[in-house]
């Protein structure tokens, strides 16, 4: 989003996000116009991930031009107005001379700008001749997403306007060099109805949002703005494990911040089951006197069948703490280079290192970490493997998919019950005096 010569210039990625959040487009055109004064700072993933991006797409680029296409390439411009209209210009030049292939086609209509990565010629005719293009962007990712489509959809949009006629198909070029499909009238109806939405939400001047916590937050460039301004407001996301519904459902009830749920008695709330809300008290509780006296805190919960410490199984001699480190950039899909784990049989305990740093490292570990559990278990019929949160179980069925090596084994392992998630035991047992 950007004010340009008195002029609002909206983009794909604008429209994006206001999908992903109302109030990052709420902050994205206050700092347009100049009514905020703190600035966005992208963090370094978010960094990392454009600049992987880039290097992606420009290794596509140099693809084509290997395999004998003709590639008119747009310059990018200065962030000038004059620059974006001379890329409009030269855009539309390319179309009209036929280029097979057009990169950095550069669209300005109605307010709206757009710079789709690739266009590519295909016999349809349209104003242009017996030819026209459809779009296609290159996506870091291994599988197309809902807002890859809608930021298609928006070149589309502005591509139809130059050419006479819609394309008739949308392309996504992703990480693993595969190229995704779809029919660009399956989701038009849609994109005008989120594109309408969003037009009108800038224009409603009495519109008011609130930074509420998405899946967005994690890459967002507001995400110190809106944590702050969360704190300072003692809201209710700040409570450990707390849903948007049941913050919604809290606030209709006159209960607003982590304090007043902390030190209500007798709450009951239309909607949150007794035993949720009590837990919910609980935890607000523990976080909210933490913060009064400086000193942290725990409470076991009540115990259950199955659930928390009854998950784990009696200690062994030969018991494995073991942790995976992976890159999901790496490459064309991601490298586990790290499997790193502790034993305890002997005088001290040992750690073992085993590191992939590359594809065919990361089979070779692979297969050195479950021949080493298989052969343990030889020695240790009660071995568990113990590790945090889902990612090495998650992490160990793909790539053993990926090569195609120890699924049988991995598979007897993962069906004898041989790993114990300590995250999920840790969660189910106790609350503890941190928002996280």
């Amino acid at each position: 989003m950007q004010l340009l010569d008195e002029q609002l210039m909206l983009s794909a990625s604008d429209l994006n996000n206001f999908l992903a959040c109302p109030h990052l487009t709420t902050l994205d055109l206050a700092y347009a116009c100049g009514e905020l004064e703190a600035k966005p700072e992208r963090g370094a993933d978010a960094e990392l991930l454009a600049r992987k991006g880039d290097e992606f797409e420009l290794r596509y680029l140099e693809l084509l031009k290997a395999e004998g296409r003709q590639v008119a390439e747009i310059p990018e411009g200065n962030g000038s107005r004059a620059a974006l209209l001379d890329a409009v210009a030269r855009t539309e030049e390319a179309l009209r001379s036929g280029a097979e292939v057009v990169y950095q086609a550069t669209f300005f209509r109605d307010g709206l700008r757009g710079h789709a990565d690739f266009l590519f010629r295909v016999d349809r005719p349209s104003d242009l001749g017996n030819f026209s293009y459809e779009v296609a962007d290159t996506k870091l990712a291994r599988r197309a997403k809902p807002y890859f489509v809608l930021q298609l959809c928006f070149y589309s949009e502005l591509l139809a306007a130059v050419q006479g006629v819609e394309p008739e198909r949308i392309h996504v070029i992703l990480g693993n060099g595969e190229r995704r499909t779809f029919r660009l009238a399956e989701f038009s109806a849609y994109f005008r109805r989120v594109r309408g939405a969003f037009l009108a939400a800038l224009a409603d001047d009495e519109r008011r949002t609130y930074p509420e916590p998405v899946a967005h937050c994690q890459i967002c460039r507001w995400r110190a703005v809106c944590d702050e301004r969360r704190e300072a407001d003692d809201h209710l996301s700040l409570v450990a494990n707390i849903s948007a519904r049941q913050r919604e459902l809290l606030t209709g009830a006159g209960v607003e911040t982590l304090a007043a749920l902390g030190s209500a008695e007798h709450l009951t709330v239309r909607g949150i089951d007794p035993e949720v809300l009590a837990r919910l008290h609980e935890q607000a509780s523990l976080q909210f006197s933490a913060r009064e006296s400086g000193e942290n805190s725990y409470e076991l919960r009540t115990p259950q069948e199955a659930r928390g410490f009854a998950r784990m199984p009696r200690p062994s001699e030969g018991d494995v703490f073991f942790d995976m480190e992976g890159d999901p950039l790496f490459d064309d899909g991601g490298l586990e280079y790290l499997f790193g784990f502790v034993t305890a049989d002997g005088e001290d305990p040992e750690f073992t290192a085993i590191w992939g740093r590359d594809r065919a490292e990361e089979k070779r570990a692979l297969e050195e970490f479950v021949d080493f559990s298989t052969e343990r278990r030889d020695r240790f019929p009660d071995l568990h493997i113990y590790h945090y949160n889902h990612y090495e179980v998650t992490a160990l069925k793909r790539i053993a998919g990926a090569h195609g090596t120890r699924e049988e084994e991995l598979d007897q392992l993962l069906r004898d019950e041989v790993f114990v998630d300590l995250y999920k035991v840790v969660r189910e047992a106790m609350l503890i005096s941190q928002p996280s």
